[in-house]
């Protein structure tokens, strides 16, 4: 199977992926959500009316569904293009630039989600606030196999890098690599000490939700970054072993693995919504 059928395959795989099949996954968990968890039994739940969370999830739906016909325009015109290039773009650009468009949803939908959290905040009517006296420490929402696993990628990275500039193929960076991945790194690392200590943006959330939350997004950001330093190390071997034809598909099957642990980060089976219950009047 050679790299243009991969990348056909890839292609197309990223098309219905995150356009298609994880975009109704979410609308699926949001849509059970309200169904089971109605605004007359839990109206904290509900800092909006059901008509404006339906149109948002309309918009979310279409907005989706608006990058499927282009994706397809791009795959269509890769097949016939007769330098095998995307619109005469370097394939990976055109996969990159495309993969904007598909996640502008998913950017979209969490800004709502701030502001929706915002909402909520501002309409509790509580004068009392709580909160666990325990101090929070990084190996309590992420294994330190994890941990390993990430420093093991980093500074496998870092000796990749020191091997290859001893015969650096053209448009190597050398060094810069390493100290871009660490500035990233480091942006990971601010990432993850504001999600552990910032404060409560949900007012109804339970302890064990915040907890369980914030080991999510730990969990993610760890994954991101390992992804990231492997995704970039595989683009340098390739280079280096003149197999760069193959890196538009290492592109796309890494957008879609950055999509699925996205996904990961949004599930609503496990929250505990009774804390989203009408208040008992008072006897």
């Amino acid at each position: 199977m050679n790299e243009n059928t991969l990348l056909y395959l890839a292609f197309t795989s990223q098309i219905l992926l995150i356009s298609v099949i994880l975009p109704r996954v979410l609308l699926s968990r949001v849509r059970n959500v309200m169904e089971t968890h109605p605004p007359s039994q839990y109206p904290k739940l509900y800092p909006v009316s059901s008509d404006v969370l339906e149109a948002r999830l309309r918009t979310y739906r279409v907005l989706n569904l608006v990058a499927v016909p282009v994706g397809i325009a791009l795959l269509l015109s890769r097949v016939s293009s007769a330098n095998g290039e995307i619109l005469n773009w370097d394939d990976q650009a055109a996969l990159g630039v495309f993969a904007i468009l598909q996640f502008v949803p998913m950017i979209l939908a969490e800004r709502f989600e701030a502001k929706y959290r915002g909402l909520m905040k501002a309409s509790n009517s509580r004068s009392t606030r709580t909160a666990v006296l325990q101090p929070r420490r990084l190996f309590d929402f992420v294994s330190p196999t994890l941990f390993a696993f990430a420093l093991l990628t980093y500074f496998a990275f870092i000796g990749l890098v020191a091997y290859i500039s001893r015969s650096p193929f053209p448009g190597f960076a050398g060094s810069w690599n390493a100290i871009w991945l660490t500035v990233v790194n480091l942006f990971f690392v601010w990432r993850i000490h504001r999600s552990m200590y910032s404060k409560r943006t949900d007012p109804y959330q339970s302890d064990e939700d915040r907890m369980r939350q914030i080991r999510r997004s730990v969990t993610v950001m760890f994954w991101v970054s390992i992804m990231m330093t492997a995704f970039i190390a595989l683009g340098f071997v390739l280079a280096a072993t003149e197999l760069r034809s193959f890196t538009a598909v290492a592109t796309s099957l890494y957008l879609q693995l950055c999509a699925l642990v996205g996904y990961f980060t949004l599930r609503y089976d496990d929250v505990d919504y009774e804390v989203y219950r009408a208040d008992l009047p008072a006897t």
